[in-house]
């Protein structure tokens, strides 16, 4: 005859279960959440690059390459070959009047209020200027010919909202007849990515550790 466990080892089996999950799942369900900034960040360089593509191929006259012209341009011809569900400032579009952590750190940056509009993704997009056109060099480093600076909440209205997890910097920079999309951080354009950063210098470049599924800053 077998044998029948006792209420006191079932009860022990349980308690092994619920110490068990209660280590491994919320690591389960971090490394999930980190796996989706990777994802939404390649998201995000794509449907930029694709951008610059097709106004290219449209044969579209980029305004935000021509000196004088503002964010409020750039928003508009990217309106051509983008849908927006919703158009405004950063301080309205973006969560928390555009107030974001820097990477991994209690210090907030209230970021400019450029144009910004949500996408039909749920993503929120600001296109930033630059005065000099195409002529622009990284105020950080040596990546020259920089048209415009864009930048994504890859997650939306979620949280954190914070450099190096949803929200990422891309440069948009003139290569001979194209333009690309690079993510800051990446072709020596000084910015990089520090644990408890406290300058947008050391938080700008973790989209490049996304970009390049590089082992984020502890």
């Amino acid at each position: 005859m077998k044998k029948a466990f006792t209420l006191a080892e079932i009860l022990i089996t349980l308690l092994v279960i619920g110490i068990v999950s209660s280590l491994v799942i919320p690591a389960i369900l971090q490394d999930t959440q980190e796996q989706e900034y990777y994802i939404g960040t390649k998201k995000a360089m794509s449907i930029l690059q694709n951008a610059l593509d097709k106004l290219v191929a449209d044969g579209s006259d980029f305004s935000f390459y021509e000196v004088g012209h503002n964010s409020m341009d750039i928003r508009q011809e990217f309106g051509t070959v983008l849908s927006y569900s919703k158009i405004g400032p950063m301080s309205q579009i973006f969560p928390n009047g555009a107030r974001y952590y820097y990477y991994k750190s209690t210090k907030i940056s209230v970021l400019p209020d450029y144009a910004s509009a949500v996408l039909n993704n749920g993503q929120l997009i600001r296109f930033g200027d630059v005065p000099n056109g195409c002529t622009a060099k990284s105020p950080s480093g040596t990546l020259a010919n920089i048209c415009a600076d864009v930048l994504f909440d890859i997650n939306g209205y979620k949280g954190p909202n914070m450099f190096g997890k949803d929200l990422h910097y891309f440069f948009v920079v003139k290569r001979g007849s194209r333009y690309k999309a690079y993510p800051l951080g990446s072709n020596n354009d000084g910015y990089t990515c520090v644990s408890g950063s406290t300058t947008s210098t050391t938080s700008k470049g973790c989209a490049m550790y996304r970009i390049s599924d590089w082992a984020m800053p502890q």
